[in-house]
Parts: structure tokens; sequence; C-alpha cells
């Protein structure tokens, strides 16, 4: 077991896994069935990152023979989703459920499996008692908006953003704001399906507003890069390199300069490769020009 953290450590997912394995049969040879589970769980979660789903619901199920109980049928819940199987994961995070009682990680698990059931309703459900139950409700219920959203539940994402929207509206702390930002881009994504560009905007700039005022460089940064995307998207290269200098120069203050230079050097980048070095260099003289550098 040391040495398969080491094997992770050093981003060797194949050998821990193997490892693991090994040490599972021998926790079996001893006859310590939660050790031998919990090896088998965490070989099986390795599987799954590295993308072999069957190998993972193999030894998921052998950890919930070896030791069933909460962890267990998580991970088995999570192998059987990963492989395409949501009627299974939804009833390993029932088991889960059953075995742990509520809990906030295990009823976002149950709702993904639910919505990939093809239950939008009983996720939505499973998603508040989900945010319920965690240490930051609105981040929670934030990602259960994009998770109904990714899955085409347009419907049931607005309604869940709106009643979000309504919570946030009498709170003004850090996270609140946090929230509120990237409930924003999301509600800018579903303008551009709608093919309402000026609506997308909108959204975009009040995500930026918010994570400035929650002080959320990863808010920030993702606000600014959707703002630079809509305006070259519609030909607006001044304001989409506007968007990214502005942002850069922004974005120096919350976490320094080296910061800032990782984060938005890369999206300058892209833009002079599709725009082409002599037009990239025009759109930023002429910005430079109305705005010259400190």
């Amino acid at each position: 077991m040391q040495d398969a953290r080491a094997r992770l450590a050093a981003g060797d997912l194949a050998g821990a896994a193997e490892l693991l394995r090994a040490a599972a049969g021998a926790w079996h040879e001893i006859g310590d069935a939660a050790e031998e589970a919990r090896c088998l769980r965490l070989a099986a979660a390795l599987a799954r990152h590295a993308g072999h789903r069957d190998e993972a619901v193999t030894l998921a199920g052998r950890a919930v023979d070896a030791a069933p109980g909460a962890a267990t049928y998580r991970e088995a819940g999570a192998a059987a989703l990963a492989a395409g199987d949501p009627a299974a994961a939804v009833c390993d995070f029932a088991a889960a459920l059953d075995a742990a009682g509520p809990e906030a990680t295990l009823e976002r698990g149950y709702a993904s499996a639910l919505l990939a059931a093809g239950r939008p309703d009983d996720a939505l459900a499973a998603f508040r008692r989900a945010a319920a139950g965690s240490a930051d409700p609105a981040l929670s219920l934030v990602d259960g908006v994009a998770e109904l959203q990714s899955a085409g539940q347009v419907e049931l994402a607005e309604r869940l953003a709106d009643e979000l929207a309504d919570r946030l509206a009498t709170e003004v702390d850090t996270g609140s704001h946090e929230a509120a930002a990237r409930l924003a881009l999301l509600a800018a994504a579903r303008a551009l399906d709608r093919k309402d560009p000026v609506a997308a905007r909108m959204h975009a700039e009040r995500a930026r507003t918010e994570a400035l005022a929650g002080r959320s460089a990863t808010g920030y940064l993702a606000a600014a890069v959707a703002l630079a995307a809509l305006a070259d998207a519609v030909g607006d290269r001044a304001g989409a390199y506007a968007a990214l200098a502005v942002g850069w120069a922004t974005l120096r203050d919350l976490v320094g300069a080296d910061g800032a230079r990782a984060a938005f050097q890369p999206h300058l980048l892209a833009l002079r490769e599709r725009w082409g070095t002599a037009a990239f260099a025009g759109v930023k003289a002429a910005y430079e020009a109305r705005v010259p550098r400190p």
C-alpha cells in the first residue's frame, strides 16, 4: 500500500492500481474484509479515472461483496455511472444512502445517477437535499444548475437558478458573490444557446462584476475569457483584446504578476494565433494607444 501511494504520487495510476489489487488479495488472506474492500475501492477509483470503466465496475463490485457499506456502494455507483449504466448507479447510490443516512456527497452522486437515468424531477429534489447538507449550499446548488443544464434540462435548470438568485439577492458575503458569478456564466451559456449574444454578454459582465466583488480569481478569469470569446465571435477584436488585457491587469492585483500572466497569456496567444501576428499587433497597438500601460 505504501508502494501504491508512491506510484500514485509519481503519476503511475496503472502501477498503483496493480499494487492495490495485490494488497486487497493480501488483506483477503489475512481475513480483514474492511481493508480488502478499501483497497478494491481505491483500485476501482483509479481504474475509473484512467478510463478503464469495465475494470472499475468489476473492482467496485468486488469491494461491495467484501464489505458492503456506504463508501463501497458509492464507488460502485460512480463506476456504474461512468460505464453508462445509470440504473445500476441509482441502485448503488440508494444503497449508500440507506447505509449512511443523509449525506451531501452521496446525494450529489444520487442526483447525477437519477439525471442520467431520465428522472430529472427526482434529480432536482436530490440536488436540493445535497445542498441542504452541504457546507456551502449556494455553490452546491450552482453545481446542480450546471448538471441539469448540461443534461439538457434547461427548464429545471432555470427554475433552480431563479430560486438561488432570489436567495443570493439577500446575501452579501464572499461566497454569495462567487455563487452569483458562476450562476451568471451559466445564464450566459443558456443565452448563447437561444442565440441571444446581447443577453449572453450582459450575463458575462455580471459574472465578472460578481467575481471581482468576491475576489474570486478563477471566477474573474472565466468571465473575462467568456467576454473575450463573445466579442471575438461577432468580429469585435478590439473588445476581445480589451477583455483579456483589462482582466490581466485586474487579476494582477488579486493574485500577483506571475499568477495573472499564467492565467491570461495563453488566451492572448490563442487570439494571436487565430488572427495572425500582424492583425493581433495592430489591435494591441490600438488598445495601448487608448489605454497606456502603467
